[in-house]
């Protein structure tokens, strides 16, 4: 089971996608009572395109708190009883929020800072993150029309034990809003299920379908015992791009979870295909959590 800290953490710089997170961020907070802790990571002054000698850090320090207290106010306003907190470290961004999310329940992170094209080159914070991080981390999207998406919890399921951790957060995820949740499976992989023997290339595709069948159903039984009260939805897909078919269903979801590797992924791989896929085109807010074998890595 995972052990979940408390507390929420949103890194923030002030884009519209980071400001998106904050707000859903301190919705997460209060569905759980727990404090929310809003980080500003300081960066050096050419980050920003700045030269060095042109800015004092104190100034910059300064700086970053008004926007922290005024963002602190803002959120108080549709959340007075929230206890938030707020801090300015200088340093790499994903490190940071990292450190900052290590005895959290989960982190949030926009989906493209204010980095732009040279941040996708280098790699956006947000992948970093959600690779490296040991709590789940949440990419928020901009251009939310409410803090916090409609729509149902869709869960990635692949029998793994990643994906096992996936299911009791979304599971979670999906009592606390009091919408359904939706098991999704793409069952294309012959080599999920035992085949007859015979010629090379034969399988029993309706014994592969049965078992992917088996393999959510196995896979959500427990939890629904423990959140009776949510609805749960099994879809299973005959599919040979599960990325593709992740992302379009993400366009009627509130909320995809799915597990920092698949069971198609490389050992030194710590975010697989599907994550990174979700996490630069998903159409919703997307989860990547982090199963017991990467919190002990």
């Amino acid at each position: 089971m995972t052990t979940l800290g408390t507390g929420v953490v949103v890194g923030v710089d002030f884009s519209d996608a980071s400001m998106a997170a904050a707000q859903f961020a301190a919705v997460e907070a209060q569905w759980h009572r727990v404090p929310l802790h809003l980080v500003f990571v300081l960066q050096t002054p050419a980050a920003y395109g700045l030269s060095p000698y042109t800015v004092e850090l104190e100034d910059w320090r300064r700086s970053a708190s008004r926007d922290l207290a005024a963002l602190t106010t803002r959120l108080h306003q549709s959340h007075p009883d929230l206890v938030i907190t707020e801090s300015a470290p200088f340093g790499s961004p994903a490190a940071s929020l990292i450190e900052a999310s290590r005895a959290a329940r989960m982190l949030f992170v926009g989906c493209r800072g204010r980095g732009g094209f040279a941040e996708l080159l280098a790699g956006s914070v947000s992948a970093q993150v959600a690779a490296h991080a040991t709590v789940p981390v949440i990419v928020v999207r901009d251009g939310a029309d409410q803090p916090v998406p409609a729509g149902p919890v869709l869960v990635g399921v692949d029998g793994t034990p990643v994906s096992a951790a996936a299911i009791e957060f979304a599971f979670a995820e999906a009592d606390a809003r009091g919408v359904p949740l939706v098991a999704y499976h793409v069952w294309w992989d012959p080599r999920a299920a035992s085949v007859d023997d015979g010629p090379i290339g034969r399988f029993d595709l309706e014994r592969v379908q049965q078992s992917a069948e088996r393999t959510v159903a196995e896979a959500v039984a427990g939890w629904r015992e423990k959140y009776p009260d949510v609805v749960v939805q099994l879809r299973l897909v005959y599919s040979t791009n599960e990325e593709a078919g992740l992302i379009d269903a993400s366009a009627t979801a509130g909320l995809v979870v799915v597990g920092s590797r698949g069971r198609g992924a490389v050992r030194g791989l710590l975010l697989g295909s599907v994550g990174q896929a979700l996490v630069h085109h998903g159409q919703c807010p997307i989860a990547i959590v982090h199963g017991p074998f990467d919190r002990a890595r």
